[in-house]
């Protein structure tokens, strides 16, 4: 199977089964923000992003290592990296998930006026999360993505039934989506496995060249996950801190909406990696030019992806919400736009992961996560939620521009600069022409919008990818022709 092929296949499997999640968080939705208040949504939101946060600290960039190391030729074997990537990680989960369980009892929830009951929830839930993300890992490098399908699906149903359940017959404040959130990162740890307990116990064989190397490969992700954290989720903290958790629960709703694009960049992420640096590996220029044109024709998906989700997002919102969350839906353009510059960058980060120049990027990180901090700080108190989505679209913007740069420099690959900047000049284009309601009906505004999309979508890619698109048409004609 060709490196495109096995990109599009893994990525399909999985894009499918983040899509059914996303459907079970809209099928949800009616019901819990009827059940829920917006109080209940902020409280989970400034928890979830606490527990991202101290989740990449605990990582440190390992998560990273682990991958480029496990398949790097002349160095330590994969197992080994592995049974030391691993013990490095849960020890790490465990320190900082028991650290920030006490920082949220004794101060963030003094700050913030948030359930202390909470920090139990925290400390387990950054072990989980990184955990996790591990097993994910784990599960890549073996070439897994059917069993990550399944544990995707099942987590998103684990996840749903419990909120829903909890939410019903018994609470109707924050717990309820707290424990689907302790679910959903339970159940693909469940279902994909771990190391054997004998390989986490034991040495990982490595001496201490093979260990600082390893560490190294990653060690940007020290300064840069942290930096990440600050643009994905300070505005949460921002708008709790101006102004109220119902804001902030009024703000996720649109957020959720938002990057629903998320589940494309994911799923691409989760196949792109370890597939680009087995690639790499071969060192070969023809393959450069697969990599460089597979990039382009991702920027393309991305750029369609942001069209959709700008277009339908608020009349979704206004479809399934409550009243009082309707006011959610003037940020869901920003917050796609986001989402694609968020992409964008993990496509940068991954050329410079693969020539083992990560560092580079620490410099783009800083300089967008103080900017992010700025803009916070002086848009939210003045313009509230617009402001913080504003500032997330503006600094991923910004930092994809940076990783962009420094990717092409450190490992140049030929890109039609021209035709992909007209492409998204065109997208934005059709955004700013869909984003708005096109009727007093939610579902009336969609159904005008559907068949403009699908043609929006058909020109897009028959523009950036012909010969994909020509073969897609040999096999609908040939569909047809056999009945």
């Amino acid at each position: 199977m060709t490196f495109a092929k096995r990109i599009a296949s893994a990525t399909a499997q999985l894009l499918l089964s983040n899509a059914l999640v996303r459907l079970f968080s809209l099928v949800t939705m009616p019901v819990l923000t009827h059940l829920l208040a917006p109080e209940a949504y902020g409280t989970v939101a400034i928890a979830g992003t606490a527990i991202s946060l101290v989740s990449v600290v605990a990582l440190t960039g390992m998560d990273m290592s682990y991958v480029r190391a496990f398949h790097a030729k002349g160095t330590a074997s994969g197992q080994e990296a592995e049974a030391y990537a691993w013990r490095y990680v849960l020890v790490g989960g465990v320190v900082v998930g028991g650290i920030s369980a006490l920082l949220w009892k004794y101060i963030v929830s003094d700050i913030f006026s948030l359930p202390a009951y909470l920090a139990g929830f925290i400390g387990i839930g950054v072990l989980l999360a990184v955990s996790r993300e591990m097993t994910t890992i784990r599960a890549r490098l073996n070439n897994r993505y059917r069993a990550m399908s399944l544990s995707i699906v099942l987590s998103g149903l684990g996840a749903a039934a419990i909120s829903l359940g909890v939410a019903y017959w018994w609470r109707q404040d924050e717990l309820p989506l707290v424990l689907s959130l302790v679910a959903g990162n339970l159940i693909p740890i469940l279902t994909l496995g771990i190391p054997s307990l004998k390989t986490l116990c034991r040495p990982s064989g490595l001496d201490r060249t093979h260990r600082l190397n390893i560490l190294r490969i990653g060690l940007a992700g020290i300064v840069t996950a942290p930096m990440q954290w600050i643009m994905s989720s300070a505005d949460r903290w921002f708008l709790g801190y101006f102004e109220d958790a119902a804001s902030v629960g009024i703000y996720s709703i649109g957020y959720n909406v938002g990057i629903m694009g998320m589940m494309i960049n994911s799923s691409v992420t989760s196949v792109w990696l370890p597939e680009a640096a087995k690639v790499f590996e071969e060192r070969s220029d023809r393959n450069r030019d697969i990599l460089g044109q597979t990039i382009e024709r991702l920027v393309a998906c991305y750029a369609i992806v942001w069209l959709a989700i700008s277009a339908a997002g608020g009349d979704i919102i206004r479809l399934l919400t409550a009243p009082a969350f309707h006011e959610a839906a003037s940020i869901v353009p920003l917050i796609a736009g986001a989402v694609f510059f968020d992409g964008v960058n993990a496509l940068g980060k991954t050329n410079l992961l693969l020539v083992k120049k990560l560092h580079y990027s620490i410099w783009s990180w800083i300089v967008g996560g103080s900017l992010c901090f700025l803009f916070n700080l002086l848009l939210v108190p003045s313009m509230g939620r617009v402001g913080a989505a504003l500032t997330q679209a503006t600094t991923f913007a910004v930092i994809a521009a940076g990783m962009s740069f420094l990717s092409h420099r450190e490992f140049p690959i030929s890109f039609h600069w021209r035709r992909l900047g007209l492409l998204l000049c065109g997208v934005t284009a059709f955004g700013v022409v869909m984003v708005p309601a096109w009727a007093n009906t939610p579902i009336l505004s969609l159904l005008f919008k559907l068949p403009v999309g699908l043609l929006a979508g058909v020109v897009i890619l028959r523009y950036c990818a012909p010969e994909e698109m020509r073969w897609v048409a040999r096999r609908f004609a040939l569909a047809i022709q056999r009945g």
